[in-house]
């Protein structure tokens, strides 16, 4: 199953979804000073053991002492997607998606995500539904 772009799979969501709604922030310690930053903002997460490097629309990253998990429990589960055992993305930033043998996504920012072979059948099964 291959989308030619995310906006496919926009288009079968109800008006009413997650993407419509209004923004809420994270409060990052950073350096011993508070940070708010929107999540609309995030691009992607990048686990690094006890760390993970926040990805921001503007190219900047932000290095933070929680966990990916700590955040995946934390962030809207219809907007940020666990790819990768220490990735997670922020569909409203997909412009494509290939589910075939090498699963990968394309960013707005070029970038490209590999999805792990675990994870795959669940973003599949996940991208076939509309959102709640």
């Amino acid at each position: 199953m291959t989308f030619e772009t995310f906006s496919e799979y926009i288009s079968r969501q109800p008006r009413e979804s997650v993407l419509s709604q209004p923004a809420q922030e994270l409060i990052l310690s950073i350096r011993g000073q508070k940070r708010a930053v929107a999540v609309e903002r995030i691009v992607y997460l990048e686990g690094d053991g006890n760390y993970t490097n926040i990805v921001l629309r503007d190219g900047s990253r932000v290095l933070v002492a929680r966990t990916l998990r700590d955040y995946e429990l934390m962030l809207d589960s219809r907007l940020f997607v666990r790819i990768h055992k220490s990735c997670m993305v922020n569909l409203q930033f997909v412009i494509s998606i290939d589910l075939g043998k090498d699963a990968a996504l394309e960013l707005t920012n070029g970038q490209l995500m590999r999805i792990s072979r675990r994870r795959v059948q669940e973003f599949r099964e996940r991208m076939a539904q509309p959102a709640e």
